[in-house]
């Protein structure tokens, strides 16, 4: 239950949610002679607030900032010591009448495809899915295993943790299989700040493997740069979920 509030909460919280929360309480109140100053000044700021959000003017640099806390894992010898490659879900909607790789959300397709990546150029490691049905019929840990399946990955190199509702619940559930093994922790980059500290919190010793970022450099200028872009609000959600997160976790005392 607890669970199911907290993420009510954080979608009611999110940018997209406030503006239009803002532009509604707005227009009603408009329709009040002696609340319309107050309704305009609504209206103005969820406009502000829209205009910040598309064009990434504020949301963009700090998630920039938090996406890069850590490296990409490229140098993999530095990870030659670790036993287990370990892959944190990040969605799944099970419909049957798509491919499996758009049953899983981004997040979860691009960790997969990543972990498989280090998975092989690592000796004798092991290939960990975590993520729990989450508002799903299906596991994410389930859908990212049959795609590591398909991508060729015999199923002897695959465990499955399917038990987890949120990170917290994989950084314990993990140690739990884990023990004191060194993994390669591959989730978003956004995600990854949070990630480590919970893991590190449990007394897993871990090599950052962050990937999926979501703010890239364009080598070249493009047109749509003029425009607000869906791509940019994202982004706000994302970064307003990670610290969201963080908060939530230092209030439990998880990190």
């Amino acid at each position: 239950m607890l669970f199911v509030v907290k993420k009510i909460i954080s979608f009611i919280l999110g940018p997209l949610t406030v503006i239009l929360i803002l532009q509604v309480l707005g227009l009603l109140l408009i329709w009040r002679e002696k609340c319309k100053r107050a309704g305009l000044w609504l209206i103005s700021l969820g406009i502000i607030a829209f205009v910040l959000a598309g064009y990434g003017l504020i949301g963009n640099a700090v998630l920039e900032d938090l996406e890069h806390r850590y490296p990409p894992l490229q140098d993999i010898p530095v990870a030659d010591g670790a036993r287990w490659v370990v892959v944190l879900g990040a969605g799944m909607t099970s419909d049957p009448r798509v491919p499996l790789t758009s049953q899983l959300s981004e997040g979860s397709a691009v960790r997969t495809m990543d972990g498989i990546r280090i998975w092989r150029q690592l000796k004798s490691a092991r290939l960990l899915f975590s993520g729990g049905a989450v508002f799903n019929t299906r596991s994410e840990a389930y859908g990212m295993a049959k795609l590591a399946r398909q991508l060729g990955v015999p199923d002897s190199a695959i465990i499955t943790e399917d038990n987890s509702l949120d990170t917290d619940d994989q950084a314990r559930l993990i140690k739990e299989i884990v023990k004191d093994e060194m993994i390669v922790l591959v989730t978003s980059a956004a995600h990854m700040q949070r990630s480590v500290l919970l893991f590190k919190k449990q007394g897993v010793s871990l090599v950052p493997a962050p990937t999926n970022y979501l703010i890239k450099k364009d080598q070249k200028f493009k047109p749509s740069r003029l425009f607000p872009s869906s791509g940019n609000i994202q982004a706000a959600e994302v970064l307003f979920h990670e610290y969201l997160g963080l908060a939530w976790s230092k209030l439990r005392g998880r990190i």
